[in-house]
C-alpha cells in the first residue's frame, strides 16, 4: 500500500465512522429534563413527570452523578 493510499483509506474509514455515529445518535430518544431545585438548606429537589418529588440531602457532585446514572437504567419515574 502506498502512502497516498494509506491516507485515502484512513480518511474513508474516518468518514464511515462519523456516519455510523450519526445513525446511532439519530435512533436515540431525546433526553427528557425534569425540574431540579436546589433548596436553601443545600438539599436537591427533583420533580418527576409522574408527579413524584424526591428531596435529597446535600451531597457532592459525584454522588449525584452516580444516582442519576443509576436512575437512568430504570423506567422513568
Amino acid at each position: 500500500m502506498t502512502e497516498p493510499q494509506f491516507y485515502a483509506w484512513r480518511r474513508t474509514l474516518a468518514e464511515r465512522d462519523v456516519q455510523t455515529m450519526r445513525r446511532r445518535h439519530a435512533k436515540r430518544k431525546p433526553a427528557k429534563f425534569v425540574p431540579v431545585t436546589v433548596l436553601a438548606t443545600g438539599a436537591v429537589e427533583v420533580r418527576c413527570p409522574s408527579g413524584h418529588v424526591v428531596t435529597l440531602p446535600s451531597m457532592d457532585g459525584d454522588t449525584l452523578r452516580q444516582l442519576f446514572v443509576a436512575l437512568a437504567k430504570e423506567p422513568a419515574c
